[in-house]
């Protein structure tokens, strides 16, 4: 059943949501990763730091780098680094690089949902823009 609620969720969901989602499955699979390091699971630990290095793939391939700019250029230059990290957290078995990572993620999700909730406002009409001239 559970199952069967998460598959109709991740069809349902629009580009944005998706990404939303992979943020949240990187960050639940990296606390899960730590937990494993920190109790000396090696392999279980592994899977789920391979999880999480397909996830940050995914989230390359979702970047639009001709359209997206300067931004998205940003995005790939951090995604390709916590890419990094995330294969030197499995192969030392490191939590703090883990902690990094997972700190990195939750920032760019708190941002994107920020930004989410921006554009939802926008398209309500309910949106304000800060006038920073002043």
């Amino acid at each position: 059943m559970h199952d069967r609620y998460l598959e109709m969720k991740y069809m349902t969901a629009n580009p944005a949501e998706l990404i939303s989602m992979l943020y949240d499955g990187a960050i639940g699979f990296l606390k899960k990763a730590k937990e494993r390091m920190m109790k000396g699971d090696e392999e279980g630990a592994n899977n789920y730091m391979m999880r999480v290095q397909d996830i940050i793939c995914e989230l390359i391939s979702s970047l639009e780098l001709e359209k997206g700019g300067e931004i998205a250029s940003n995005l790939l230059s951090l995604y390709m680094y916590m890419l990094k990290r995330s294969v030197e957290a499995n192969v030392r078995n490191d939590p703090d690089i883990v902690d990094e990572i997972s700190t990195l993620i939750s920032d760019l999700k708190d941002a994107w949902d920020e930004a989410m909730g921006i554009g939802r406002r926008m398209k309500e009409g309910r949106a304000y823009v800060l006038d920073t001239s002043v």
